[in-house]
């Protein structure tokens, strides 16, 4: 006979992957009216984040 008693579940943990996009500025030179000119870039780069859940 299988004992119906209220039993507690594990914690189920799983891992949670997202991708985040990310700005960042980036100086590059410029040839601009005759001269060298710094001008600061937005680039976005994608990162991957884990994390852990458990429920």
């Amino acid at each position: 006979m299988s004992s119906a008693g209220a039993q507690a579940a594990p914690a189920a943990c799983h891992t949670v992957t997202k991708v985040v996009p990310v700005t960042v500025y980036v100086a590059q030179q410029v040839w601009e009216n005759g001269h060298w000119v710094t001008k600061y870039v937005p680039v976005t780069r994608y990162e991957t984040i884990s994390t852990i859940v458990c429920d």
